[in-house]
Order: structure tokens, then sequence, then C-alpha cells
């Protein structure tokens, strides 16, 4: 890939690769959610078997994804997950918010540092 510079290689820094992270991942865009939840709402709202499709390009699927109805699985988990509850004045409805947080909540968390672990492939 850093064959296709035409003007040279460029210096690989901590922020040159923190953005290419932070594309890969998508951070700016949204949060990740469930994969079962991004399979059955692309199937349900698209019309799309993300799991036996050859081909989607990226920028197609991120396009498609943000243009999810509110009411699907991936952005109702999404907004549940990123409901400040600080903000909830009712003491019931602020319970049931954070009941269904915990029982969502992402707890993945990876084995190694991605970025370190990539430093390292670089021989940096």
């Amino acid at each position: 890939m850093m064959a296709w510079w035409v003007d040279g290689q460029p210096e690989i820094t901590e922020k040159l690769v923190q953005a290419v992270l932070d594309f890969y991942k998508a951070a700016a865009l949204f949060p990740a959610p469930d994969p079962a939840f991004v399979i059955a709402d692309f199937r349900r709202y698209y019309g799309i078997d993300l799991m036996t499709m050859d081909f989607l390009h990226w920028w197609e699927f991120l396009s498609l994804f943000r243009a999810h109805p509110e009411d699907s699985g991936c952005m109702k988990r999404i907004g549940y997950r990123s409901c400040d509850l600080s903000k909830i004045k009712n003491r019931a409805e602020r319970d049931r918010i954070r009941k269904i947080q915990e029982s969502i909540a992402l707890s993945w968390e990876p084995e190694e540092d991605f970025g370190d672990a990539l430093w390292q492939s670089m021989g940096l």
C-alpha cells in the first residue's frame, strides 16, 4: 500500500496510525453495535444479507448503517448505550434505562492494544 504514494512514502507517526485506526473503526461515526443486530437490520430494512454477499463497499455500508430508522435494533441499542442517566429526573425511568444499559453493555476488551501491535508489526 505504501507503494501507492506518488511523492514518496509519508513519515509514519503516532498521529497517522491513530488516524488510520479511527478510520478503520469508524470511531467518529458511531459506536459499535452488536453484529447480530447489524446483520438483522440490513436484511430487514434493505433486503441485504451481509453473510452471503460478495462485496459491499465500506462507504455504502456506512451510508446504509447511518440511515437505519430510529426504531431499528441497532439504533435502539446505540440510543440506550449513549443515554445520559444523570439527565433523567424520574427515578423509575432512570432505573429502567440503567437495567437496559447493563443488559446490553459492550463487554469486549481487546487482548492487546491494537495500536501497539500495529507499531510492532511495522518494526517501529
